[in-house]
């Protein structure tokens, strides 16, 4: 599964949050069997991620570290464009007929 995962420092992250946050970085891993895409980082201090994961307990696992502490998140199961066009098209076509 993917998922397009977008990421802020939540209302009052301090200089210290960011140093803590760099270092569980460092030692940070994915869960077993999920993988890091993409990871894109903006001058608004927000996080933009396309992971691989098995399951959504196991996305879940991933950002359970950061969340409520030191980021708010938002996680959104994605499909690649083709595989949306034929969905689409069969909705299209259910409605139509």
């Amino acid at each position: 599964m993917l998922f397009h995962v977008t990421f802020s420092p939540r209302p009052g992250h301090t200089h210290e949050d960011q140093k803590k946050t760099m270092t569980l970085w460092a030692g940070f891993e994915m869960p077993k069997g999920s993988e890091i895409k993409s990871f894109l980082f903006g001058p608004n201090a927000k996080g933009y991620l396309i992971v691989e994961a098995e399951s959504t307990e196991q996305m879940y696992e991933a950002v359970a570290p950061w969340a409520a502490i030191y980021f708010d998140y938002e996680v959104v199961p994605v499909i690649p464009i083709d595989k949306s066009l034929e969905i689409l098209q069969k909705a299209v076509a259910m409605r139509e007929g």
